[in-house]
């Protein structure tokens, strides 16, 4: 999942499953995807986990779930109700990884919220780093909490105006992240990055980081940080898009454009029609299957399901099987 493996991920999550908290990292997978379904809300962040102590990424994923879900049904506040809540449970019971990674995540929605005060206090009062290298540290701290943090400090930086100080510590997260292999990382870096040159009014530098964005998005349908700063991703989504681009990034912005809510009147296409038998294919890629494992379940023959697919992907203007699986979620398809 840090790396943006998508299928292999949902594999080693479905294979998993009996253990009991692969859901939970399935469903932070489909949220990272933005893809909405009942698992959104179906992982508790709670006593459940209290005695796992070493399971810090399940504990992570639970809770970055329940946070997610509770700003998309409730908006910032809830977020942040819920961010106290957790951080108060994380703290008594000595999870001292979790109380930093929640800390630096609720600075982030305290900037969202526009309260920049309250937020510079916030993370003076949890010791959050102030030096980039420190930010970038990961020796002494998990890859979630230095994702975590750094996005959280160039969203503060952003807020205060600070945006060359801001600019300097995005750039160096790109770098470590490519670096490590860590694409989600990077990629929650580009939106920070793009948001971050929209509010300083560098509509160029801020189409460039979106630009940067879709090329990784073909191979990674990590949608959620673009929903994270969603005005500002429509306005940047509709400024590339009065570009010249090339047509697989074009296809991709659109798409996201139209998942964002930001399709403008009259641009609304009628939406095609999916046969029994093509949304069949289609929640056998869901669920990871592979063309001969789908073939076998429907009674057909590997071309045969290639026929179907191929059929879908033209429907739809999507470019793969990942981009067929999130297009079809977001639309309510399967």
């Amino acid at each position: 999942m840090a790396q943006g493996r998508v299928d292999d991920a949902i594999r080693a999550y479905t294979r998993h499953q009996p253990i009991g908290f692969s859901g939970i990292l399935l469903a932070e997978l489909q949220i990272e995807r933005n893809r909405k379904g009942p698992e959104w809300g179906r992982n508790r962040a709670d006593g459940d986990l209290g005695d796992i102590r070493g399971w810090f990424d399940v504990h992570a994923a639970a809770h970055g779930n329940q946070v997610e879900v509770a700003f998309e049904n409730g908006g910032i506040e809830a977020a942040l109700d819920l961010l106290d809540d957790s951080l108060d449970r994380a703290a008594h019971r000595d999870l001292a990884c979790l109380v930093r990674l929640l800390s630096a995540q609720r600075v982030s929605y305290l900037v969202a919220a526009g309260k920049v005060d309250v937020a510079r206090r916030a993370w003076e009062v949890a010791g959050l780093p102030e030096h980039l290298v420190d930010q970038l540290d990961l020796d002494g701290q998990t890859w979630r909490e230095m994702e975590a943090i750094a996005c959280a400090r160039i969203g503060l930086l952003r807020a205060e105006g600070e945006f060359e100080t801001a600019r300097r510590l995005a750039c160096s997260l790109r770098d470590c992240a490519q670096a490590r292999g860590l694409t989600r990382t990077l990629m929650r870096c580009l939106a920070e990055w793009m948001s971050l040159e929209f509010q300083a009014a560098r509509m160029d530098e801020a189409v460039a980081r979106l630009h940067e964005f879709l090329c990784r998005f073909r191979c990674t349908d990590y949608a959620r940080p673009l929903a994270r700063h969603r005005q500002v991703s429509v306005r940047v989504l509709r400024s590339l898009l009065d570009s010249e681009i090339e047509s697989g990034i074009r296809r991709h912005a659109e798409s996201l454009l139209d998942d964002l809510g930001g399709t403008r009147a009259g641009e609304q296409r009628a939406a095609p029609r999916y046969s029994a038998r093509e949304i069949s294919v289609l929640e056998g890629l869901a669920t990871g299957q592979r063309d001969k494992e789908i073939a076998r379940c429907l009674g057909l023959t590997e071309n045969g399901v290639r026929y179907h697919l191929k059929k879908i992907y033209r429907k739809m203007g999507a470019s793969g099987r990942v981009d067929a699986v999130r297009r079809a979620s977001s639309r309510s398809i399967i």
